[in-house]
């Protein structure tokens, strides 16, 4: 998730917002991993549920709007085909997007909702590194 996160920061994890709402584009995810729920995975809501996604010449389109991805640092290589986001999961990458194993590979693909643990709200640790997250 670099630039936004780095490893060794300790975050806040909201559980309970998902009970009451659904999550919504942009917001950093705490997930089970679909191929083994025993490891946990954090990446951002690039699409929802209805929403379609594609990823052609590097750029990201969400219901065929080009994305302004301020957080990445450098343009996502490869490609997605078209798609819809199927009722009930959310697309999902990382911030670093030439090294994140996120909705495009189908060991993750949409993740349910029901493997979604809650929303990444604030970075705590170290002291020096805190902020909160959208």
């Amino acid at each position: 998730m670099r630039p936004t996160l780095v490893n060794s920061e300790r975050l806040v994890v909201n559980k309970f917002i998902y009970r009451f709402r659904q999550p919504e584009r942009g917001e950093i995810l705490v997930f089970r991993y679909p191929r083994d729920p025993s490891r946990d995975f954090i990446k951002r809501v690039i699409a929802v549920p209805g929403d379609t996604i594609e990823i052609k010449d590097g750029r990201v389109f969400v219901n065929g709007q080009l994305q302004n991805e301020t957080y990445i640092l450098e343009r996502t290589r490869g490609s997605y085909p078209l798609s819809t986001v199927p009722a009930g999961h959310v697309f999902v990458m990382g911030d670093n997007r030439n090294n994140s194993e996120d909705s495009r590979f189908k060991d993750v693909g949409f993740v349910p909702y029901d493997l979604i643990k809650g929303k990444a709200v604030l970075v705590f640790w170290p002291l020096d590194h805190i902020k909160s997250l959208p």
